[in-house]
């Protein structure tokens, strides 16, 4: 079976009913951008989750997708998996865990250089790349002498 993201989306949409407001303890984003009116909720999440792990991400994209069509049944809404680099690099991100679970056609689950690209808003993944050689090189020592700090509060 095919998952379709937008047709989830509809389905929260159409069942909204009126009720009391109420506070979400699992309401809080990681990271949140509007793109071309439309607003983009992101989890960030680790490279490689498990089964289980994935399922619970589905769920909580469900229920932001809820509380925000709650709020405004017209908003323009999509919940998305954000992980920001891809462990497999430079084979593209495959999981057996998200077959039937997440939209891949439509970016429910941004990957490295697809999730720096959307919200950049273009090909933006090499330059920051750069950027972050760059500073890494520039601060070298002081991001030495930081890690030798930690390895003698350690030992």
């Amino acid at each position: 079976m095919d998952v379709d993201k937008l047709k989830e989306i509809d389905l929260i949409r159409n069942s909204i009913k009126q009720g009391s407001q109420k506070k979400d303890p699992n309401s809080v984003v990681d990271f949140f951008v509007v793109i071309d009116g439309q607003e983009n909720y992101f989890d960030i999440t680790s490279a490689k989750p498990n089964m289980k792990e994935f399922q619970a991400l589905k769920l909580k994209l469900l229920r932001w997708t809820a509380l925000r069509l709650s709020q405004d049944r017209n908003a323009d809404v999509f919940t998305r998996i954000a992980t920001p680099y891809n462990p497999y690099h430079p084979q593209p991100y495959q999981r057996w865990t998200l077959k039937g679970l997440f939209d891949l056609e439509r970016g429910e689950i941004l990957v490295g250089e697809e999730f720096w690209n959307f919200v950049g808003g273009g090909e933006v993944y090499e330059d920051l790349l750069d950027v972050f050689q760059k500073a890494g090189n520039d601060l070298r020592e002081e991001i030495d002498r930081k890690f030798a700090e930690f390895r003698k509060e350690v030992d």
